[in-house]
């Protein structure tokens, strides 16, 4: 990444909530290189001792209705709990997020479907999806 700034530190994050403990000396020294890099450019870490990083930005109002979230985490679709959108990306595109303070989303085209009628005991809305 360099020296750069991040585009808006404001909006940047980092949150450790894999591998606590560090599972191995790399993870122990990768965590400590992140904080050092947020502490360079005067970034807020939700450190070990926040619990899980998703959960940390929702307590924190930080993930909230309407807002898009993006990071390395796959499980960040959990934002949705509180109508934020929450995308796991890779890391090349976590970077470009953090240089530019934007992304993009390719948005697929929508269909609509209706159902009529009610399920029959067990089945339920998710097995419809599925």
């Amino acid at each position: 990444y360099g020296d750069a700034p991040v585009a808006d530190r404001k909006k940047t994050f980092f949150t450790f909530d894999l591998c606590v403990p560090p599972s191995s000396l790399r993870y122990a020294d990768n965590q400590q290189i992140c904080r050092e890099f947020a502490r360079g450019q005067r970034i807020e870490v939700f450190d070990v001792d926040m619990g899980i990083g998703s959960h940390a930005l929702m307590e924190e109002g930080l993930a909230r209705a309407a807002s898009t979230v993006v990071g390395t985490d796959s499980h960040l679709n959990i934002l949705g709990a509180v109508g934020s959108f929450g995308q796991g990306m890779g890391d090349v595109d976590i970077t470009f997020a953090f240089r530019t303070g934007k992304t993009w989303f390719e948005v697929p085209q929508t269909v609509k479907v209706l159902i009529k009628g009610s399920f029959s005991s067990p089945t339920t809305a998710k097995d419809l999806t599925l």
